[in-house]
């Protein structure tokens, strides 16, 4: 219920939903449960409370191969999202151990 209101539903639509599915633990005793619980969650926007450029992300990821541990490799292609390859060198090293046991293994 508290996802619904958080995304502006309207309590009663909220409400009825949640009584067509008839589970007894989740289902709101009145409607005025649902209109209490939509005064306490917050009504911003969802996602993000600053709307970032998509190219500031992509440029901290391009920055982040050469200071991060962690990322490996950036792959920008036209047209395409950007492929980004992560792992840490122990992590290497484990699937290699693993993987040249004597049990089969699949990867």
């Amino acid at each position: 219920m508290r996802t619904a209101l958080q995304h502006r539903e309207h309590p009663i639509q909220v409400y009825d939903r949640q009584q067509a599915v008839d589970d007894s633990f989740d289902v709101p005793r009145n409607y005025k449960r649902v209109i209490n619980l939509g005064q306490t969650v917050p009504t911003g926007p969802v996602a993000s409370a600053s709307i970032k450029n998509p190219a500031d992300d992509i440029q901290a990821v391009l920055n982040a191969v050469q200071e991060n541990e962690y990322v490996q490799s950036c792959v920008l292609n036209k047209g395409k999202l950007p492929i980004v390859i992560c792992y840490l060198p122990e992590q290497i090293k484990d699937m290699q151990r693993f993987c040249t046991a004597a049990a089969p293994t699949v990867l």
